[in-house]
């Protein structure tokens, strides 16, 4: 009896498969307590650690991810994994500059893994530190020669920073590689595009949207391409099929609003310049320009208070947008106490 008291019921192998299993099913509840059985049954081991943190931030539950490393961090802190764990929660919350120096001491510590420059380019181009991720590139593939996957990020820090000679030249580097590659596909169009190639853009597009009919990317780009011929009537065409076709409509309405409204002036009288656009995207940008009244521009950006020259600028032109930004030099107290009566003493 003694043996079969002292027997463990629960098998830490059989525990590990199973949450394994319900992350790989998306079952983030399921995969959350098997994780946690484990970690109770076998403290030792850093998988019920580690990959519960994976589980909390691709859920959204950042804070938990974060309170989770650091708690693991004290039984493992130089484990690679749980490292990688750490920086991906930053990279999920949008915090660049932390991402960036979390990837960096990814690369410090385990510099056989791939993960500290594929997703370090990314947070510095991200945060728009540009010489950084050119020299991480070439960091990179000096380690890892040939990588696509480090190639690809970067050709997005080209195009991040709109190096669209650049950009071009590494987004077929990228796409002659690995030509199932979409996100090549459509950084390639763009470059393409934005450096007057429209019929190249064009070709490419139409190749792509035959194997992804439905990639709201491609869809975009495909309805640039005639907008920037200035082909209003094939940009109509194919914007009213982008809005049936792609996986995501709404980012249709969003990445194309100028488009739309271009569209919309046309068919409101103005007569439609459908001459190819002699200077390519920046004849569209300057058409862009000029519809822009001077009020309109002023709401484009927040006045940040007290001694803003933004602000400022705004208030010459007659715009004054109420919003919280207006009140940072403010008293707290007095502000919570104006928002809790609605202004009524003013």
């Amino acid at each position: 009896m003694d043996g079969t008291i002292e027997y463990p019921l629960l098998r830490p192998d059989e525990l590990a498969g199973e949450a394994w299993a319900a992350m790989g099913r998306r079952d983030a509840e399921e995969a959350l307590r098997l994780w946690r059985a484990l970690r109770e049954h076998s403290p030792e081991r850093a998988e019920g650690h580690i990959w519960p943190i994976q589980v909390l931030w691709e859920n959204g539950r950042l804070d938990e991810a974060e309170a989770m490393a650091d708690a693991a961090f004290g039984r493992f802190p130089d484990h690679p994994d749980l490292l990688i764990q750490h920086a991906w929660i930053a990279a999920a919350r949008q915090h660049w500059d932390d991402a960036a120096r979390r990837w960096a001491v990814v690369r410090t510590r385990t510099p056989g893994r791939i993960e500290g420059y594929l997703w370090g380019v990314r947070a510095l181009w991200q945060s728009r530190r540009a010489d950084e991720a050119e020299a991480l590139v070439s960091e990179g593939l000096k380690r890892f020669p040939g990588h696509v996957g480090i190639a690809a990020e970067g050709a997005w820090a080209a195009t991040a920073r709109q190096d669209w000679t650049t950009a071009l030249l590494r987004w077929m580097l990228v796409h002659d590689t690995d030509p199932e590659r979409v996100d090549a596909q459509i950084g390639a169009i763009q470059a393409l595009r934005m450096t007057g190639r429209i019929d190249d853009a064009e070709a490419l597009a139409a190749r792509a949207l035959a194997r992804h009919p439905d990639n709201t990317d491609l869809l975009i780009e495909h309805v640039w391409s005639a907008a920037t011929r200035r082909d209003w009537p094939a940009a109509a065409g194919r914007l009213e099929h982008a809005r049936r076709a792609a996986r995501h409509p709404a980012r249709v309405d969003e990445r194309l609003r100028w488009v739309e409204e271009r569209l919309a002036a046309t068919a409101d009288g103005a007569a439609p310049d459908a001459r190819p656009a002699a200077g390519g995207v920046a004849g569209i940008a300057n058409d862009a320009a000029e519809d822009i009244s001077p009020s309109a521009l002023m709401l484009a950006f927040e006045s940040l208070g007290e001694r803003c020259d933004f602000g400022a600028v705004q208030r010459h032109f007659g715009v004054e947008p109420l919003g919280l930004l207006r009140f940072a030099w403010s008293r707290f107290d007095s502000l919570i106490a104006a928002l809790e009566d609605r202004f009524d003493a003013v």
